[in-house]
């Protein structure tokens, strides 16, 4: 209990959470990354710290996030997300799995 409370004391609150599962081990190993982290991909490698679209935008401290800076609507959200996931295949080759479960009809 301890250790979820510490987790989600450092979270951004206005985010719906990690965005994508990180990498396999094995992806890590082929990639020659240091982690498995997608934040990681999304920081480092796809530089896309900060990017957004309306109100929503990848978290500048967590980079596995996207944050609602104010006003962002679904469709804000998705296109980041669709934005880092089309990056992460083209620059990468790899597909990003996601980790949010969408409620709705988002044709997802």
């Amino acid at each position: 209990a301890e250790e979820w409370r510490k987790r989600k004391s450092i979270q951004p609150v206005n985010s719906a959470g990690c965005v994508f599962k990180n990498i396999s081990e094995e992806d890590r190993v082929i990639l020659g990354y240091p982690t498995t982290s997608t934040g990681y991909i999304v920081e480092h490698v796809l530089n896309m710290t900060g990017y957004g679209v309306g109100g929503a935008m990848v978290c500048t401290e967590h980079h596995n996030f996207i944050i609602n800076k104010g006003k962002a609507t679904a469709k804000d959200y998705l296109a980041v997300r669709d934005e880092i996931v089309r990056r992460a295949r083209e620059t990468v080759g790899i597909e990003l799995t996601d980790e949010i479960i969408y409620v709705g009809d988002f044709n997802y």
